[in-house]
Parts: C-alpha cells; structure tokens; sequence
C-alpha cells in the first residue's frame, strides 16, 4: 500500500482497501424525469384531497363553505374550460322533497294516523313541504310546545310512514316542468345533486320510479343516513359529493328556511314558488319562479356574473389626427364609447 503525498492538493490518497470498499459500494439510482415527478405530486393531491373529503364526510365534522371553496378550486385546464362553459363547473343541489318529488300523500297519510293514535288535533295546517326539522313541524302543526312531546309526536309519525312505505304500493311522480328543467340543465354540462329526508333506500326507489335516477343518481343524494345534523352542512354534503365549490351551487328549494341554509352555506338559491308559501315570503332567495317553466338558462347565468373577475372598462387616448391648417386636433382626447 502506497502513502504518497500529493503536494498540489496537500492530501494524502485513500489506502488500497478503502478504494475497494467504495467501488463495491451502489451508486444512487438517477432522478426520475420531470414528467414522473410532477404526476407523483398529483397523485399525492388527488390522495389528500380523497382522505380530507372522507374525513370531512362522516357528518361529526363542522364543514366550513370557505374551506371546500379553497379545496375545490379549478386550477390548469379545468380553469380555462371553465372560462369557455362556465356551467360546467356549476353545482344544481335539488331539495327533492319540496321541488321535484311529491311524498305530500303519504305524508298527510301518517299524520291522520297520528292524530288518531295519540288523540291530538291540528291547530294550523302545516307539512313537511313547508320547511324545516320535523319536530318543529310538529310545533307549529299541532302547537306543542315541550321539546320532548316534539320528539315522541315526530318519532312515532317517522315510525308510521317508514310502515306505509313499505305496505303499499305507493309511487310518486316528478312534474313534468320540473323534469324539462332537470334534462335541460343536465344537457348544459352542470352536475346534478340532491339532498331528501327519506331514508336512502325509499330516495332511491322514488327517483327510479320518477325517472330523475338518469339525472340525479344515488351516489350524488344525501339522505339521514349520511348523519348531517343541520340542513347547511347537509347542503355542504352534497359539496363534497360533487367536487364543486359551494359558491359555484345552487340550490332549489320552495321554503324560506331552505333559502337561509343555502346562503349559510355560501350558496345561491332558487324558491320555486307555489306551495304553501307565498311568492313574497320567498323574496330573501337570489332568484323566485312560480314553477319551473318559468327557467331559463340565461337565469343560471347571470347568477354568477357579478361575482366573476371581470376586466373593468380602460378609457384610451385617440389618436392625434392633423387638421387642414397642419396643426393637430383632438390631442389627448378621450373616448368611453
């Protein structure tokens, strides 16, 4: 083994059996390309983003508008897609309870039933279709006012209906306007979603019999199951369940305390009119329609024009024109045409 000094660089070299160690040792493996690395990196996101959703699903988390707002952010080529179909980032979140499907029947069905068992009557005419929780439904139907008699009176009509559901052989029905819109909104690109009361399995029997399954399909519709315990985060729900920024929905309901949910959850509404409320005592919603025929597309449209980045109008100088005298006119002139 050979100890030579190297005078240039003041270093003595390694010792022959060191030399061999290091040539035994494996080099590294080269860096993958920038393509891989960059669709590694997307992969990753599209596995957050699935875990987040996931977390945020099982109805014990508090979903907040802005977050689902920054998390379904369009970015690349969905962003400049969207710029040329805007609907196609668009969200149509349908309460199907009180806008396409028609459960009054069965409902009214129940209550009589109700009434009967527990020896109790009406003082105002008031249904589900009139919005709101079950047990407050119940207080202004019958004018209870202890919380616990709400529930035992909401219980027992729930148990009742799940039982006339599933002795008869009732059906429903969607309205002819209402499944136009549903077809003709569909074909302009937006993605459809819905939100019931019903459990999941009637929900899902109901829209195949309606033929709004081809529209509306199970995996896009919350129900009770789903565990949302207010009408927002129910809303925020279907959010999660479409991929599409609450401000970029909206929703279609005929209650006025649908049309608060739905701004409480960032979103635009629609008050189909006609039920049990009156057109004026839906003015707070964003747009009101006495029935679905009334809907144009250019509707949805201009919905979100003012929250779009438009650019605002420049004015521009003319240009400077010589006059028959050779001297020169209109110099610094503005134009706002």
């Amino acid at each position: 083994m050979s100890m030579t000094y190297n005078r240039r660089t003041k270093t003595i070299p390694a010792p022959d059996w060191l030399r061999k160690e290091q040539s035994t040792v494996p080099s590294p493996p080269p860096e993958p390309p920038m393509a891989e690395v960059e669709g590694e990196d997307d992969e990753f996101e599209d596995r957050w983003m699935d875990r987040r959703i996931e977390s945020l699903s099982n109805g014990k988390v508090i979903i907040r508008p802005e977050e689902l707002d920054e998390l379904f952010k369009p970015e690349g080529l969905a962003r400049l897609k969207l710029r040329e179909r805007p609907l196609l980032g668009t969200s149509i979140i349908f309460n199907l309870d009180t806008t396409l499907l028609d459960t009054y029947d069965t409902d009214e069905e129940a209550w009589v039933k109700v009434e009967e068992e527990m020896g109790i009557e009406r003082v105002f005419e008031w249904s589900l279709r009139g919005g709101g929780k079950l047990e407050e439904v119940v207080e202004r139907r019958y004018g209870v006012r202890d919380f616990v008699e709400c529930k035992r009176i909401s219980m027992r009509f729930f148990e009742i209906r799940e039982s006339l559901l599933s002795t008869t052989s009732w059906s429903t029905t969607c309205s002819p306007t209402g499944l136009d819109w549903v077809r003709k909104i569909n074909a302009e690109g937006c993605v459809l979603s819905g939100w019931s009361r019903l459990g999941k399995h009637w929900t899902d029997k109901y829209l195949d019999e309606s033929g709004l399954a081809e529209f509306i399909p199970s995996a896009r519709v919350v129900t009770p199951e789903d565990g949302y315990e207010t009408p927002s985060q129910t809303l925020l729900g279907c959010s999660l369940l479409t991929r599409i920024q609450p401000k970029k929905s909206i929703v279609f309901d005929a209650t006025p305390s649908g049309v608060l949910e739905a701004h409480e959850a960032g979103m635009k509404c629609v008050a189909i009119g006609g039920g049990e409320w009156k057109m004026w005592e839906l003015k707070v919603a964003d747009l009101v329609v006495g029935d679905f025929e009334e809907l144009y597309i250019n509707n949805i449209q201009r919905m979100f024009l003012e929250d779009d980045d438009e650019p605002e109008i420049q004015t521009e100088l003319e240009p400077e024109v010589e006059d028959g005298g050779g001297g020169r006119k209109n110099r610094n002139a503005r134009r706002w045409d």
